[in-house]
């Protein structure tokens, strides 16, 4: 029998499962939401829902794919023949597979968008007020094929380093691409801590909550960003951690993980808020904060915002491209397993995401009008949205927390946990009894509350909440 594959470095993991949560979830969407949701409030509650949620549930799935060094739906066949389980439980890895095909599809035409911002910027082409910007984005947005060209740029390059191989394709490119990524951020952050002279307003903001903007919503959503920003509930941590040495400590990766994927959101705000501030925009203008917004402020700077436009564009398709890979890595990782050729299943896989996507791209301009399951809005099952609003709802609001919350109960209370403790041999018997707790209990409870709450819609939970807060008055 032939020796499993590894990464060559002990610390690919790390950069590999960082690279895949580090991506437009923490340079688009955690600005944002801290926006949204009142600063350093959010802020605090992030952070204790990664601490709380995200590193014992990237402990989880990183048991399972190191136990097995196979892919992810074999993965989950092994550790549940050693703990005398159902093999239905292999439906997790194959329902996360599906989830990851339909998020990539619509997240390579978003990461597409990069790719066009990179160039206008750079030719000159964005113009120099909120109407223009904003009028650019709707163009492009407006012109299909533009969207399908990028579109296919990105599946391309995201289906050339896959087919490289682990070692020579993903691990040799996140050897480059991470570094630039933390590099070039840290240049708009050093940007906006000399130049703008709002870096002070910035720390304030994010770093000094306001206790009394900490509502029932404003936690169930800092879970929700938490959870999603881990890359949880994809099976993509379980690939990877397959590729793990045997003497690497399952809980020191995971918390590097988490911390870097931490700092990264942390350091995005610090580089966008700034430069928001400076120019009187607002922070809290949902996803157009980095396309419409940010790119508002670089427009109105002259020569130095050609610089930085360019480099956070290019920063934001790096970050993706990170992410792209890990999505289809699953996928490919099985075939490869079962003597099907590495690089034709990811060109035929990557074709396939690329045909799917085009859904994504007629959902902004011929299709903007079409709408699933009738045409009165609904909050559950993406009725009355787009098809793009509707696939992303599925995936990020019902298929992401279902299968995070399948796995936490796998890895909980089906999977002998003697597996785990084989895994996490750095663990004392006392932490190993509280990861165990949080495994069985706390997260299936916490990811249930997020799943309830993006299932049922914000109104509706925000009138429950206040019922439920009236009877105890």
């Amino acid at each position: 029998m032939s020796e499993p594959k590894v990464w060559a470095k002990k610390s690919t993991f790390i950069f590999a499962a960082a690279g895949s949560a580090i991506g437009l979830g923490n340079l688009w969407k955690f600005p944002y939401m801290v926006g949204e949701n009142g600063g350093g409030a959010f802020v605090l509650v992030y952070l204790l829902c990664v601490l709380l949620i995200g590193i014992p549930l990237m402990m989880s799935e990183s048991i399972v794919g190191k136990y097995s060094h196979g892919n992810a739906i074999d993965a989950i066949s092994q550790t549940a023949k050693r703990s005398n389980a159902s093999q239905h439980w292999r439906g997790i890895a194959i329902f996360s597979m599906v989830t990851i095909f339909i998020i990539l599809s619509f997240y390579s035409v978003i990461a597409g968008w990069a790719f066009d911002y990179t160039y206008a910027f750079a030719t000159g082409e964005i113009g120099t007020g909120v109407d223009e910007v904003g009028k650019y984005f709707g163009e492009l947005l407006g012109d299909s094929k533009r969207l399908i060209i990028w579109h296919s740029v990105f599946m391309l390059l995201t289906a050339v380093i896959i087919a490289r191989g682990a070692q020579e394709g993903i691990e040799k490119a996140l050897g480059v691409m991470m570094p630039v990524l933390f590099v070039l951020l840290f240049i708009v952050v050093a940007y906006s801590a000399f130049a703008t002279g709002k870096f002070g307003d910035t720390l304030t903001y994010m770093f000094n909550p306001d206790f009394s903007k900490i509502t029932p919503v404003v936690v169930i959503k800092a879970m929700g960003q938490a959870f999603f920003s881990l890359s949880l509930g994809m099976c993509v941590i379980m690939t990877y951690a397959a590729y793990m040495r045997k003497d690497v400590s399952i809980t020191e990766s995971s918390l590097y993980v988490s911390g870097l994927d931490t700092v990264m959101a942390l350091l995005a705000g610090l580089a966008i808020f700034p430069i928001v501030f400076a120019n009187g925009l607002d922070s809290g203008s949902g996803p157009g904060l980095l396309f419409v917004t940010l790119s508002t402020a670089f427009s109105q700077l002259g020569t130095i915002g050609v610089i930085l436009g360019v480099a956070f564009f290019f920063l934001v398709i790096i970050a993706a491209l990170s992410s792209s890979i890990s999505m289809v890595e699953p996928f490919v990782k099985w075939c490869e397993e079962h003597n099907i050729n590495r690089i034709v299943a990811t060109f035929a896989y990557c074709l396939a995401v690329w045909a799917f996507g085009l859904i994504t791209v007629y959902s902004f301009n011929d299709w903007s009008v079409v709408e699933f399951f009738g045409t009165e809005a609904k909050p559950f099952l993406g009725m009355g949205k787009s098809p793009f609003d509707a696939l992303d709802f599925l995936t990020s609001s019902v298929f992401l927390p279902l299968g995070g919350l399948l796995t936490a109960l796998y890895v909980g209370w089906a999977m002998n946990k003697m597996i785990s403790r084989e895994q996490l041999f750095t663990l004392n018997g006392a932490l190993f009894g509280l990861w165990l707790f949080i495994m069985r209990f706390v997260a299936p409870i916490m990811i249930g509350i997020i799943f309830v709450f993006y299932a049922l819609g914000e109104e509706t939970m925000n009138t429950f909440i206040a019922y439920v807060t009236n009877l105890f008055k």
